[in-house]
C-alpha cells in the first residue's frame, strides 16, 4: 500500500472454525479500541502478516476468512487495515481488497490497485465489524485467453465488488496482512483479542493451496504474529489487550 486511502472463492463458516480454533486462538473475547502509548510518526508504514512468492509461477488469487476488527486510529494518521493482495516481487504494483478504518470510526471495504503507475481506490459499505464478525476477502486474477484480456476481480464473501481488465502486469506473489500508517495507530488485534486470518489460501497452477508463506513484521517491538497452521494466522498490537 502506500496511499492515503490504502488499506498498500473459498467458503468457510464461523461455526465450522470455532471447535477447530478454540485451543489455538484468543480471538473470541470482547474487543475494544485501544490507543497505543506511542508517538505519531505519520507517514511511516508498518506491516504484520505473510508473503508467499511463487517465483516464475503466476499467482491467480489470494483469499482469507478474516476478522473485521475495529482498531483505534490516530487522527490525521491515515488508517489501520487488513487485506489480501496480489503483487510482484518488486512490490511496485499491487491489487488488493480488505477493510480499512480511519479516525472517528470512518470504516469501509476497499479495493485498490495500480494502473500505469497510478493508485486507484474504490470504497464500499463496510462489513459488520467487532467481536465475532468475519468476512472472506479474495483478490483474483484471470490471465485471459486471446482475444479476452486479463481480468482482476475483487470479492467479499463470494460477491464481486469490482472487476477491471488489462492492468498490464502479471502477479507472482500473494500477501495477507494488517497495516498501519503510523506507530501511534493500533495494528488490528490485541494480545487477548487478535486479528484472525483463517482459511488463508493462494491460487496457482489451477489449484487453491494453503498459503503458508514467510512472516513479515516490520516492527516486532510493537506488533506480534503467529501462524498456527499454513492456513491460520494471527496478528496483534502488543500495547493493546483486546
Amino acid at each position: 500500500m502506500g496511499d492515503e486511502r490504502s488499506g498498500g472463492e473459498i467458503g468457510c463458516s464461523l461455526g465450522s472454525l470455532v471447535s477447530l480454533l478454540a485451543p489455538l486462538t484468543v480471538w473470541d473475547v470482547a474487543e475494544a479500541q485501544c490507543q497505543p502509548p506511542r508517538t505519531n510518526n505519520y507517514i511511516t508504514y508498518y506491516h504484520d502478516g505473510w508473503i508467499r512468492n511463487l517465483g516464475g509461477t503466476t499467482a491467480r488469487g489470494t483469499s482469507s476468512f478474516m476478522s473485521n476488527y475495529d482498531p483505534w486510529v490516530q487522527p490525521s494518521g491515515g488508517n489501520s487495515s487488513a487485506w489480501t493482495m496480489l503483487t510482484r516481487t518488486d512490490h511496485v504494483r499491487r491489487a488488493q481488497i480488505g477493510w480499512y478504518e480511519f479516525a472517528y470510526d470512518y470504516r469501509r471495504t476497499f479495493v485498490q490497485y495500480t494502473y500505469n503507475d497510478n493508485v486507484i481506490t474504490y470504497e464500499y459499505s463496510p462489513e459488520s465489524s467487532g467481536p465475532g464478525q468475519f468476512s472472506t476477502y479474495a483478490t483474483l486474477y484471470d490471465p485471459g485467453v486471446y482475444p479476452n484480456p486479463p481480468t482482476w476481480t475483487f470479492q467479499v464473501n463470494g460477491v464481486t465488488k469490482h472487476s477491471v481488465a488489462s492492468l498490464q502486469w502479471t502477479p507472482n506473489e500473494g500477501q495477507i496482512a494488517g497495516e498501519t500508517m503510523t506507530r501511534s495507530t493500533q495494528m488490528p488485534g490485541g494480545t487477548n483479542g487478535r486479528q484472525l486470518f483463517a482459511n488463508m489460501k493462494i491460487l496457482y497452477s489451477g489449484t487453491w493451496n494453503d498459503f503458508g508463506g514467510t512472516g513479515v513484521n516490520t516492527q516486532p517491538a510493537y506488533f506480534g504474529q503467529t501462524q498456527n497452521h499454513p492456513t491460520f494466522g494471527e496478528i496483534w498490537d502488543k500495547a493493546c489487550y483486546s
